[in-house]
């Protein structure tokens, strides 16, 4: 018993270490480099390199972060057209559900997740809202995503190198060809609602939690669906609580540390809220929020209303499958 605590002590010392090694350079370069406010696009970069490092190997890694440093800016101009940011989010999400073949889609859907914050709500520079169509600021972006995913798509490999991650589990054609359609209509559908009627606010949140919640197959059932929406939102309720008390500093960066490693630790935990909890927390506390009350109140509800569209479309691909089976087996007979 107190071989194995100690052992678990030690995997997650060496993770938050990982961790700090692969989330602090970029940031602390962003904010001496380029403005503040820069280091949450930074920071969606640094969640693609440092997840499908750990859960899909170097060379995706690798591939996913040249791939978001492309699609960001484009997320940034397309956003400004409900249908061209519908379009962009389908092409990404049926990307990114081939992969669920391999069962590497977990590493691969960060993608998702800084295309929809940018799609939906670009950082501001001070007080001047972001504009969509300046050379300037579109270059920032690129290069705030290349020094985010980039650094630990390099980085976290060489740190691991002799560590044998295990492989992902490959998924059958059928929960990826749903997994695929599901994800791709959902994505894409909120995308065009929240562009067309709530662009600029933290509606992207809404697009955050259908990423997060939608699985393959197996995972992919209701109440698996509602540990991963209860989850979503118990971390951005806690991480808003404690930049509230704490305020804005360096102990914000440490307490997202934490959930970040705890966010890696559990990733393939039984207890699917466990992961959805922290990953939230590391977004909140790590992405700087400067009203948390009001976000995390408007969070709660995108949450629960994309938490409300994932549990509809798995139910409704669920008894489109069980249909098709049922008839397959009928004509077989």
């Amino acid at each position: 018993m107190g071989e194995t605590t100690a052992e678990h002590k030690g995997t997650g010392a060496r993770v938050a270490l990982l961790l700090a090694v692969s989330v602090l350079p970029p940031l602390l370069a962003t904010s001496l480099i380029f403005e503040p406010a820069m280091a949450i696009v930074t920071f969606f970069g640094i969640v693609v390199g440092l997840v499908t490092s750990l859960m899909a190997g170097p060379r995706v890694a690798r591939l996913s972060a040249l791939i978001i440093t492309l699609l960001g800016p484009v997320a940034v101009v397309a956003g400004l057209v409900p249908a061209a940011g519908a379009a962009l989010m389908a092409l990404a999400c049926i990307g990114v559900g081939i992969t669920a073949g391999w069962g590497v889609h977990k590493g691969t859907a960060m993608v998702l997740l800084g295309l929809s914050y940018l799609l939906v709500d670009p950082p501001t520079i001070g007080a001047t809202t972001a504009d969509r169509l300046d050379n300037t600021y579109i270059a920032s972006v690129l290069l705030t995503l290349a020094m985010g995913a980039f650094w630990p798509a390099i980085v976290v490999p060489r740190l691991t190198k002799g560590h044998a991650f295990a492989k992902p589990e490959r998924n059958t054609r059928a929960d990826t060809v749903e997994y695929l359609a599901v994800i791709t209509t959902t994505c894409t559908i909120a995308t065009w609602g929240v562009l067309a009627w709530a662009p600029g606010t933290n509606a992207s949140w809404l697009l955050l939690t259908l990423i997060v919640v939608v699985q393959v197959g197996p995972q992919a059932t209701v109440s698996k669906t509602v540990q991963r929406v209860g989850g979503t939102i118990l971390g951005g309720a806690v991480a808003a609580g404690l930049v509230m008390v704490i305020g804005a500093n360096t102990l914000l960066v440490v307490a997202g540390l934490v959930a970040l490693t705890l966010a890696v630790l559990t990733a393939t935990s039984s207890r699917y809220w466990l992961y959805s909890s922290f990953m939230t927390a590391a977004i909140v506390l790590l992405s700087g929020a400067d009203n948390p009350a009001a976000i995390d109140t408007a969070r709660v509800g995108y949450t629960v209303l994309g938490g409300v569209i994932a549990l509809i479309a798995i139910l409704i691909s669920g008894w489109i499958r069980t249909l098709i089976t049922s008839r397959h087996e009928h004509a077989t007979t």
